[in-house]
């Protein structure tokens, strides 16, 4: 049975199964970078608070990042792991 895939602007990357965490890991990981995402779901990059104009735009930039990051690692799971994780929006939960 073939892999199911997910395709990024960065590539296709295999869907999480039971078997193939490590690769799938690796690749998940640069998608996330690319999107600028990755140090929101690791919790490196936590929410800023502020009312300045470059913190406003700042807030709003960690915003876009952090609601990008779903869909990419949700689209990555194969059926059987979204079970786990089906109701969850939180991309560090995920």
């Amino acid at each position: 049975m073939p892999t199911e895939t997910f395709k990024t602007d960065y590539g296709n990357i295999p869907k999480l199964t039971e078997n193939n965490y490590p690769i799938w890991n690796e690749k998940v990981h640069r998608v996330l970078m690319g999107a600028d995402a990755y140090y929101i779901v690791t919790r490196e990059e936590p929410a800023l608070e502020g009312k300045t104009a470059n913190s406003r735009t700042s807030q709003h930039n960690w915003r876009t990042q952090r609601i990008d990051a779903p869909p990419i690692i949700y689209m990555e799971y194969s059926d059987e792991i979204l079970t786990h994780i089906r109701n969850t929006t939180d991309p560090v939960e995920m």
